[in-house]
């Protein structure tokens, strides 16, 4: 028993010494153009579906299977880092602050997000609908988005590179429809 134990404490001290470190990402920023605000500001909300709240990276592997990345995740809670890059987008294409969506009566853009993440094909995706609200509360028509970016290379960082132009594209998409008032 003892031997046996003494040949077994190397395979297993090997197993916990073969664990990856996790590696954490973020969104790129959005691109330097600078934002001259000059109307009223608006809200954005953003609403993901359930497994995108989790710290880890999404991957579709076929029409209907999903995985998350263990040892990848984004680096803060994806909710608000998604608002946030978002936001900081619809800001420089408009000329508009976009802020926080804190219930003040102002119109706003509410974004539910059913994929964000890679793709086996190589293509990363932002895929979901938006709809304005008007200020008084009233909900207009919804436009669905399907953005599909190729990635640059391998890996996650390039991922996340690809996904930040996702959200490029659909802040472009937003700003081109007029917002209530």
């Amino acid at each position: 028993m003892t031997r046996l134990l003494a040949l077994c404490l190397p395979l297993m001290l090997a197993a916990c010494a073969g664990t990856p470190d996790v590696r954490y990402y973020l969104l790129p920023p959005a691109a330097d153009t600078p934002a001259t605000v000059s109307e009223g500001a608006a809200g954005v909300d953003v609403r993901l579906a359930g497994y995108l709240a989790s710290p880890s990276i999404a991957y579709r592997q076929g029409p209907v299977r999903v995985s998350l990345a263990q040892f990848h995740q984004w680096a803060e809670a994806p909710q608000p880092m998604l608002r946030r890059a978002l936001a900081e987008r619809l800001a420089k294409r408009t000329g508009r602050a976009w802020l926080a969506d804190d219930g003040r009566a102002a119109p706003r853009v509410l974004v539910e997000v059913s994929e964000f993440g890679g793709s086996d094909d190589g293509t990363a995706r932002v895929g979901g609908h938006y709809r304005f609200i008007t200020s008084d509360g009233k909900a207009q028509e919804r436009w669905p988005f399907d953005i599909r970016v190729p990635q640059q290379g391998d890996g996650y960082a390039a991922l996340a590179e690809a996904l930040g132009e996702g959200v490029d594209r659909l802040a472009g998409e937003i700003a081109a429809r007029p917002l209530p008032r």
